[in-house]
């Protein structure tokens, strides 16, 4: 490859580094947000378990005293 041609490829790849510095930090922030959101989603189901746990105690003790 020739000096000239190495020096071509430079002033091509110049004006990308911007925009991929950009695109590669909105990834990374984009991940971190799925991230979060992954654990939020994780702990809603739980808390939705428990809660169903909850109501189906509270049901099935309310049978009983009815009776």
């Amino acid at each position: 490859m020739k000096v000239s041609e190495v020096r071509e490829l430079r002033a091509e790849a110049l004006p990308l580094r911007e925009p991929v510095a950009r695109l590669t930090a909105t990834g990374e922030h984009l991940a971190a947000q799925l991230q979060d959101t992954r654990a939020e989603l994780k702990e809603t189901r739980e808390d939705g378990r428990a809660l169903q746990a909850e109501l189906l105690a509270l049901t099935r003790h309310d049978g009983k005293a009815k009776k």
